[in-house]
């Protein structure tokens, strides 16, 4: 009997393109393919979220209905697929950032698909979609593998996590790159926003500016700043921008934070 090959595809199923939020309750025997498009989704696995930014995937094998809310109106795709093969384990339940090749690669899937589906005579179509999800998966599994290689390194990743954690409380009154952060823990760009993700569910960057709406959270009910002294204390050059990043994160504006807090009892 042949070895079990490293990715098998079987068969795309169906694609489901919306940009809103959305319960997903069809195809549950399939491996989902949840592509962000555009600004950030939030997956919700029961008791479990997962947040996916611009040009990220998560594949899963979850079984059971599951939500996307899609706060920003923004684009995504669920691809439903069947696929076997000896490392497939490796690819669920996991988030990917896909550029390049492999974004390419996704979209003439896509494409291809939706020729397919407006002529379902044609042979050819299934035949270059299979040929076109293995390259495109075992890409995903080099990465992993990458990472994973990365992890044996001689610093573990709660190391890793605790430096750049500790590292942007230590400057969260300045305006920090993500470059500089790369520098002090020495991986690839790549490889701290897939450990650091993995751990956090956000970006370093992103995780930053939670870091600082917190704090600016104990500012606000403190009440000894205005915003825009809290604004400049924490680094931000732009009171609009701090404001911004406040609403996205806690969903008021700050002056509205102030009110809700100092009118309960």
């Amino acid at each position: 009997m042949p070895d079990k090959k490293v990715i098998d595809f079987k068969n795309l199923i169906s694609i489901k393109m919306e940009n809103k939020d959305s319960v997903i309750n069809e195809y549950n025997s399939y491996i989902k393919i949840i592509y962000s498009e555009e600004n950030d989704i939030q997956i919700k696995f029961g008791q479990k979220n997962e947040w996916l930014s611009k040009d990220e995937i998560f594949i899963t094998g979850y079984k059971k209905e599951f939500g996307i809310d899609s706060p920003f109106l923004s684009s995504y795709k669920i691809l439903f697929v069947k696929l076997n093969g000896k490392y497939t384990d490796r690819i669920l339940q996991k988030r990917f950032i896909i550029r390049g090749k492999q974004k390419i690669i996704l979209k003439e899937i896509i494409d291809e698909f939706s020729r397919y589906s407006l002529s379902l005579n044609s042979e050819i179509s299934p035949l270059m979609i299979k040929s076109m999800f293995e390259l495109f998966f075992l890409g995903i599994l080099r990465d992993n593998l990458r990472i994973e290689r990365v992890r044996k390194s001689s610093k573990s990743n709660d190391a890793i996590i605790n430096t750049v954690i500790d590292y942007l409380k230590e400057n969260i009154d300045k305006e920090l790159r993500f470059l500089e952060i790369v520098k002090i823990v020495g991986l690839s760009s790549t490889g701290l926003k897939n450990l650091f993700k993995e751990y956090t569910g956000m970006g370093v960057m992103k995780y930053f500016n939670y870091l600082k709406i917190e704090k600016s959270k104990t500012m606000l009910c403190d009440g000894e700043f205005n915003v825009t002294q809290i604004s400049n204390a924490l680094g931000y050059d732009s009171i609009h921008y701090f404001s911004r990043q406040f609403k996205n994160f806690t969903g008021v504006s700050p002056t509205q934070y102030i009110r809700e807090m100092t009118s309960q009892p």
